[in-house]
């Protein structure tokens, strides 16, 4: 069995944010789609088909190492598919800074499963009580606008079950516009 290391560093974390936007989502009705994304949404095409999350949180974090600071910021969105089951899916955009940057800037950030990504799109499933865990093997996300409440920016690429790689979702025309929840530094 494989493990993606980068997914597992931010695992706990992301399940809290996880279950309060399960929580959250229930209760949320979607919006018609836009050409432009309305702030507090996330939304992208996956495997061909259109997929909104019913309301969008982002976390900041910024993180002090022996080689200076980090910065990473996590976009997440669930999507309730049935609220008695407890079926839902999330889809979560993580940005990783420069080391040393005081924060994250506007421009693109790479997925590279080879070398130390700059970025990770996830996209977790939980039916009939399975959950699993989607990461991108390859894509691009690109921050369009961050300021200290808001980011801002857009995502694709091609994500692999990390139980069996050979289980793939395509995520194409991804876009987020979140208001960070709150920010952390440590």
């Amino acid at each position: 069995m494989t493990t993606n290391r980068f997914l597992g560093t931010t695992n706990s974390f992301l399940s809290i944010v996880i279950i309060g936007l399960a929580f959250t989502a229930a209760g949320c009705k979607t919006a018609n789609s836009d050409s432009e994304i309305s702030s507090g949404e996330i939304e992208a095409t996956i495997d061909g088909k259109a997929w909104k999350g019913q309301g969008g949180t982002a976390v900041k974090q910024t993180i002090t190492t022996g080689a200076g600071k980090v910065t990473v910021a996590t976009v997440a969105a669930a999507k309730v598919l049935n609220n008695s089951t407890g079926e839902s899916e999330t889809l979560e955009v993580i940005i990783y800074g420069e080391l040393g940057a005081e924060d994250i800037s506007k421009r693109s950030y790479d997925i590279d499963s080879d070398n130390m990504p700059k970025a990770q799109i996830a996209f977790i499933t939980m039916i009939e009580g399975q959950r699993v865990y989607y990461a991108a093997s390859e894509g691009t996300v690109k921050i369009d606008g961050i300021s200290e409440d808001n980011v801002k920016g857009t995502f694709e690429g091609t994500l692999a079950n990390v139980l069996d790689k050979s289980d793939t979702k395509k995520v194409t025309g991804g876009g987020f516009n979140v208001d960070f929840s709150y920010t952390v530094s440590f």
